[in-house]
């Protein structure tokens, strides 16, 4: 039997797939900005939430859909902080 470590956010991905099929969440609007873009910095997406939708800079909550959109298989992440670079992957088939 192999040893699977799960990641905290595994539990809340049915949750982050749901919001995806409403285009007015947080984790839509944060996908579909990267998708239009292609690779942007986190900087860039927290700042377009931001004067778009009026999100805080600092919230948790875009972490955490970023993290699941990463672990579905969306988008990958290379860095760390603002200059982080994330890119659209699309869906693993």
């Amino acid at each position: 039997m192999r040893n699977v470590t799960r990641q905290p956010i595994d539990g809340y991905l049915p949750s982050y797939q749901g919001m995806l099929n409403n285009p007015n969440t947080a984790p839509s609007r944060m996908l579909a900005y990267i998708k239009s873009k292609g690779t942007v910095t986190w900087f860039e997406v927290k700042q377009y939430l931001h004067e778009t939708y009026d999100y805080e800079l600092t919230s948790g909550s875009m972490g955490a859909s970023l993290k699941a959109l990463e672990t579905l298989g969306l988008v990958t992440i290379n860095g760390q902080g603002d200059d982080k670079i994330i890119t659209y992957v699309g869906p693993k088939r």
